[in-house]
């Protein structure tokens, strides 16, 4: 019975890992440099985000966290012309 739960756990890690493994193949390389996107590269964004009334800690990981996922979501909504877009709402803060 132990032997038939490790199984069934190894087949559900197995899938899942599977699933993660297909979702990551089929991201944009777009999306994969922004996801990369190193935390020194967020500070200036993040605090300009900051300026405009963003709340968010001063925690390098926090910042980092916030330009990501705005950036991600500029990139779903304007693709290619995202960090164009992005600049745009940054300039005009």
């Amino acid at each position: 019975m132990e032997n038939e739960n490790l199984n069934e756990a190894q087949t559900g890690n197995s899938v899942k890992a599977d699933v993660i493994r297909s979702k990551w193949l089929a991201l944009a390389e777009e999306e994969k440099n922004i996801l990369g996107r190193p935390n020194f590269a967020c500070g200036k964004i993040a605090h300009r985000m900051r300026d405009m009334g963003f709340e968010v800690a001063t925690k390098a990981e926090d910042e980092q966290a916030l330009v990501i996922f705005t950036m991600l979501e500029f990139y779903r909504e304007y693709g290619k012309d995202w960090a164009d877009k992005m600049n745009e709402m940054l300039k005009a803060g």
